[in-house]
């Protein structure tokens, strides 16, 4: 559900990093973060997604 408003170009610095979410997950798996150790937890109303890391799997 996360989509870019600007087709997935935005410039992801330390800065603009809260701007889009989507570029900066984009940017997170091109840097090698594996998709297995993103966990997605909508919160109860669903209005917002909160994505949060695995540090560890058990």
């Amino acid at each position: 559900p996360l989509e870019c408003l600007h087709q997935g170009t935005c410039d992801i610095t330390f800065n603009t990093r809260h701007h889009c979410s989507a570029c900066r997950l984009t940017k997170c798996f091109n840097s090698g973060m594996r998709r297995e150790r993103l966990l997605i937890i909508l919160k109860e109303n669903q209005t917002k997604i909160y994505l949060l890391i695995k540090l560890y799997i058990s």
